[in-house]
């Protein structure tokens, strides 16, 4: 990085991390944490769970047995293990005392009509008593159950072993180790990328949103020093503060599992080569920069302690992702590798249980995080500004003072706390709306979730702002070129989108046939009235989702941040919107691709009619791979007849159409002082 003077990062480096061990709740979070808290908690556990199962296994079941003598010897053989079980006297009413616990289990002989007997075993499976006793009432009638058969095969002359010819032993192949890995494999990724974010939390916002709370920001900037170079000194001391708290916690956790799983296997020594666990902890290091840059970030944003704290949840939630990959045991292949945080989670799992093959996977994992990392850096870099860190920040989503707008004499635009606020309430209304009127009818259906979930909350926002409602929803009419140009782009837009669909199905499998079962009533009802359904279902949701998508919320970003990484971010949330992983990447570029059309052009109708022809494009295509009768794989629509010729033109299309739209445009500037509060 050229012109940046390293003795004076280093001065603030040094500067902050004497501030940050000054600080108790930096330390306790760096060292208090992973040294003290986790092996007492983790040890206390095990002490419990063991003292538990001791106390469970020296004390023998209380039951009640009805009907005994249908099957005889059962008194007998309880009798012969009064350490297991023993019968209670027995109480009046037997479920009654099951119910209050007074008794473990009750079990109830009959005979039944082939000359056998049938048990039933009645238990409260909220008490672990309860699950003791029905274990070893199992074991007991099995054991019996062996005898009986055994005696009867006797009486007629046959050898005992005849019961049971099948002899079956169990050989444990795992290499030394595996059980340790596994063991820490399944628990580490999640805990260890938790206690980063964790530990890098406090030093971050010790050393941006305090300077911001106590006013010390302004005295920085005017210093001889360059806003670069005092980001990349707090940067360091985030970084140090992450690494350091995953490898105690690293350390700290191999120590207690090797102590705890030791003592819970009987007969097994369970352990962990520290050349893996080193391993397993460089594995992490791109994920911990990650969240250590996601942390940085949030203290950014903030103005205040409280309020870093509120908005670190989604980064607590981003490390904790690991838990929920790992549990579902995936294998490790190089597109999951090239997810940030799942990549990290799975190779840190088989390095853990030495697992052959993981350094390829580990390098991509590395290269895509460090990508991520270095983007997240760049965008806290473009909001360490005097604008921002002395401005207001995000601001409350507060009824009164969104009426006031309606009077104010100059327009002001949607803070970013507002745009994301309207963003969750409409994910969860649509979360909740679209499901429950699936059965209505297509029609219906689409016009319930686009107009109730989607455009009424954005209309109702920007009806706050009253005279100033159609400028924010930029309802203006646009340039011819602005308006031809968004038509093209849509007709073209499904060439660029259909080969990122061919890529993505390499990592997320889900063939074509899947997804027209699912959407088999859409694409019957655009067969049977295609002049009426076609418009219907791209004129609605491109009116609807670009006046919220374009309108408001492109509108609340711009106001907070550059308009390339506004206009980035709104591709992000229009896609996440949809509930469709499968389809998130051609959604966030048609997302991005209607954010800038909205910036240049500076009218909203070149984007609603650029999402229109994109629909109406995709909806055809659609019909013709249904009519063709085409393959179950995604690739096999690129073999259709005219596709690689629409494929070519489509390009075309794009690109005379972005020309089209930019001549003459706006230039993609941030309004951010335009909208300033």
């Amino acid at each position: 990085m050229s012109g940046v003077r390293w003795q004076r990062v280093s001065l603030v480096f040094r500067k902050e991390l004497l501030e940050a061990l000054r600080d108790r709740r930096s330390l306790m979070a760096m060292f208090g944490v992973p040294l003290l808290v986790y092996p007492l908690m983790m040890l206390g556990m095990g002490f419990l769970v063991q003292l538990g199962a001791r106390k469970l296994a020296e004390e023998p079941s209380q039951i009640v047995v009805q009907g005994a003598e249908s099957l005889p010897g059962l008194d007998e053989a309880i009798a012969r293990s009064p350490e297991e079980l023993e019968i209670s006297v027995t109480p009046p009413e037997p479920a009654e005392a099951l119910r209050e616990g007074v008794i473990d289990a009750l079990v109830t002989i009959s005979p039944d009509e082939g000359g056998g007997v049938t048990v039933e075993i009645q238990l409260d499976e909220s008490k672990s008593r309860s699950a003791v006793a029905e274990t070893r009432i199992r074991e007991l009638l099995a054991d019996l159950e062996a005898e009986r058969v055994g005696d009867s095969f006797e009486e007629h002359g046959l050898a005992r072993n005849l019961a049971n010819p099948i002899e079956i032993t169990l050989a444990d192949v795992a290499r030394p180790g595996a059980m340790g890995g596994k063991l820490l494999g399944t628990m580490v990724p999640a805990m260890l990328l938790i206690s980063a974010a964790l530990g890098g939390f406090y030093p971050a916002v010790g050393a941006i949103t305090r300077e911001r709370e106590v006013g010390l920001a302004e005295v920085l900037f005017v210093a001889p020093i360059t806003r670069t170079e005092l980001l990349l000194g707090k940067v360091g001391l985030v970084t140090l503060a992450a690494l350091l708290t995953a490898l105690l916690n690293l350390v700290s956790m191999g120590l207690v599992a090797s102590k705890i799983g030791s003592s819970l296997t009987e007969g097994t020594s369970i352990t962990l080569e520290p050349a893996r666990v080193a391993l397993a902890y460089l594995a992490a290091m791109p994920a911990v920069l990650l969240l250590a840059s996601a942390v940085l970030l949030v203290a950014t944003m903030a103005r205040t302690y409280q309020e870093a704290g509120h908005y670190s949840t989604p980064v607590m939630l981003l490390g904790s992702l690991p838990a929920f990959v790992v549990l579902a045991e995936p294998d490790l292949t190089l597109h999951l590798a090239a997810v940030p945080i799942v990549g990290t989670a799975l190779v840190m799992r088989d390095v853990l249980m030495g697992e052959e093959g993981v350094l390829l996977p580990a390098l991509v994992s590395a290269a895509s995080t460090l990508v991520l990392a270095a983007l997240v850096v760049r965008w806290a870099a473009a909001l360490y500004s005097p604008d921002h860190l002395e401005g207001g920040g995000w601001t409350a989503l507060k009824p009164a003072a969104l009426a006031s707008r309606a009077r104010s004499e100059q327009y002001v635009a949607p803070s970013l706390g507002e745009a994301l606020g309207l963003f969750l309430i409409v994910l969860v209304l649509f979360f909740y709306v679209a499901p429950t009127v699936t059965d209505v009818g297509l029609v219906q259906s689409l016009a319930t979730t686009q107009l109730l979930a989607i455009a009424l909350p954005a209309l109702a926002y920007a009806a706050l702002y009253g005279r100033w409602m159609p400028r924010l929803l930029a309802l203006r009419l646009p340039r011819l070129g602005g308006a031809v140009g968004g038509l093209l782009i849509g007709i073209g837009a499904p060439a660029i989108t259909i080969p990122s669909l061919v890529v993505l199905e390499k990592i997320l499998p889900a063939p074509i046939a899947e997804a027209a079962e699912m959407y088999l009533p859409m694409t019957e009802a655009i067969l049977a009235r295609p002049w009426l359904m076609i418009p219907l279902l791209s004129l609605l949701p491109a009116v609807c989702e670009e006046l919220l998508f374009r309108g408001v919320i492109l509108s609340g970003l711009r106001s907070h941040m550059n308009v390339h990484s506004a206009v980035v971010l709104g591709g992000i949330l229009f896609a996440a919107a949809h509930l469709d992983l499968q389809g998130m990447v051609p959604r966030t570029l048609l997302g991005i691709a209607l954010g800038y059309l909205f910036v240049y052009t500076g009218s909203i109708v070149p984007s609603m009619l650029l999402h229109a022809a994109n629909n109406a494009t995709a909806l055809v295509l659609a019909v013709v791979v249904e009519s063709t009768g085409s393959g179950s794989e995604v690739t096999d629509l690129l073999t259709l007849p005219g596709v690689s010729t629409y494929l070519a033109i489509g390009v075309i299309c794009v690109v005379v159409g972005a020309l089209l739209a930019a001549r003459k445009g706006r230039p993609a500037t941030n309004e951010a002082a335009e909208h300033s509060r």
